[in-house]
C-alpha cells in the first residue's frame, strides 16, 4: 500500500511538471507572437485616457511615466516609476506623498505597464503557471493559462490571480481575466505594432459573480452573466 502510494505521488509530481512545462512552452510562442526579441528593448508613448504614458524597458533596468496637465496650477504633473522607485512630479519640483498616496500611484502605474507589456510579463521570476487544456472559446481554440505569483517578487497584489487565453493558432494573446478590483474579463481588439512591438486594444466587461475563479469567467461570458464596462485604448505611439 505505500509502495502504491508513493508511485502514485511520484506520478502526480510528473503530470504537474508536464504541465508547467507545456504552460511555459506556450507562453513562450506567444511572446515571440507579441514581438519575441523586440521586448528586450521597449521604448514607446502613448496617449491614454487623460495620460501621456511612457514606457522604457530593457533586460536590466526599466522607467515608467504617466503625465498630465494639473488645471490648478496649468504645470504637469508626472508620475515616475524608476526600477521600483517611485516619484511623483509638479513641473520640476518633487511632491512629499504619504506612504498610502505613494502605493497608490505606484499601483496605478505600474498596471499600466503590466498590461500594455502583455505577454512578456508572463515571464517574470514571480509568475507560477498552471496549464488547464484547450478549450473552444468564441467559434476559436485557445490555450488557457491560469497564473498566480510568488510572494517575493510578486508585488503588493501577489495574491491577485489571472487567466488567459491564448490562441491555438496565432499564439495571440486574444482573453484575459483577473480578480483583482474585479472580477474583470477583457477582450483584446485593434492590435497595433509599435518598434516589433504587438499592443491591444481591450473591451473590458465586469463578470456578474463574486467567485474569485477566472479560470471560469470565459463560460460566466458566453452564459450571459457579464456586463460591458469600458473601452481600453491606447492612440498615438510614438
Amino acid at each position: 500500500m505505500i509502495k502504491k502510494l508513493g508511485l502514485f505521488f511520484v506520478f502526480s509530481i510528473t503530470i504537474l511538471a508536464c504541465k508547467k512545462n507545456e504552460a511555459t512552452d506556450i507562453i513562450n510562442k506567444c511572446v515571440q507572437a507579441h514581438g519575441g526579441d523586440a521586448y528586450a528593448n521597449v521604448k514607446t508613448s502613448f496617449t491614454f485616457r487623460k495620460y501621456r504614458v511612457e514606457i522604457e524597458q530593457n533586460p536590466t533596468s526599466f522607467f515608467y511615466s504617466r503625465s498630465t496637465l494639473d488645471s490648478a496650477s496649468n504645470k504637469i504633473m508626472s508620475d515616475n516609476l524608476r526600477d521600483g522607485k517611485f516619484t511623483r512630479k509638479l513641473g520640476d519640483s518633487t511632491l512629499i506623498l504619504s506612504p498610502k498616496d505613494e502605493d497608490k500611484y505606484k499601483e496605478a502605474i505600474n498596471s499600466i505597464a503590466y498590461f500594455m507589456l502583455l505577454p512578456h510579463k508572463l515571464l517574470d521570476p514571480a509568475v507560477q503557471t498552471q496549464y488547464l487544456g484547450k478549450v473552444n472559446f468564441q467559434n476559436a481554440d485557445y490555450h488557457k493559462i491560469k497564473v498566480s505569483f510568488k510572494q517575493e517578487g510578486g508585488g503588493k497584489d501577489y495574491t491577485d490571480t489571472y487567466c488567459y487565453w491564448i490562441n491555438s493558432k496565432s499564439y495571440t494573446l486574444d482573453f484575459l481575466a483577473y480578480t483583482n478590483g474585479g472580477p474583470r474579463f477583457r477582450k483584446a481588439k485593434n492590435p497595433t505594432t509599435f518598434n516589433g512591438v504587438r499592443f491591444q486594444d481591450y473591451d473590458n466587461f465586469e463578470i456578474l459573480t463574486e467567485l474569485k475563479k477566472p479560470e471560469i469567467y470565459d463560460s460566466l461570458f458566453t452564459a450571459g452573466k457579464s456586463k460591458y464596462l469600458s473601452e481600453i485604448v491606447q492612440t498615438d505611439f510614438k
